[in-house]
């Protein structure tokens, strides 16, 4: 969840608002106009709602013309504001994802990438033979701190 100013919820309030979208790629940034057009795609989740033991991930696919040579697994940031005339929001963080999966375009030089986040990228089951039947039941925050270490967020 995102605290957001007035003016965020002025705009969003307003049906004529549009998104604009970033991408922070390896710490050099990549706006609306270097995002090849309706490419941006995020998605994943699956769950239908929320509940105990359900954890989200998501994917990001985009096409960028890149500003330079991209490092494997780079960190991929994705922010959004609104857009209304002259107006503009604050820009919000949607995410960070990692490079999977790359292809350039010989032609073109268009880089078309599938993306994970960090849930998808440790690609870890949680519960393995490092747990023994002497640590269950567990406290949830317990449980938490130890995802949360795996995914690189400390202990």
């Amino acid at each position: 969840m995102h605290s957001v100013s007035n003016l965020y919820l002025s705009l969003l309030a307003d049906k004529n608002h549009r998104v604009e979208t970033k991408l922070s790629i390896a710490g050099v940034e990549y706006s609306q106009a270097d995002i090849v057009r309706d490419s941006l795609r995020v998605y994943g989740g699956l769950y239908s709602t929320f509940g105990i033991g359900n954890c989200s991930a998501r994917q990001i696919d985009f096409e960028i013309i890149p500003k330079g040579d991209i490092p494997r697994q780079a960190e991929i940031k994705v922010y959004a504001r609104l857009v209304l005339g002259e107006q503009v929001s604050e820009w919000i963080p949607k995410g960070v994802f990692y490079f999977a999966t790359r292809k350039t375009d010989r032609k073109t030089g268009v880089l078309s990438v599938h993306g994970y986040d960090a849930m998808l990228k440790a690609e870890e089951t949680w519960l393995d033979s490092s747990y023994d039947a002497e640590t269950w039941p567990m406290p949830a925050a317990t449980a938490g701190a130890g995802i949360w270490a795996r995914l690189g967020g400390g202990g």
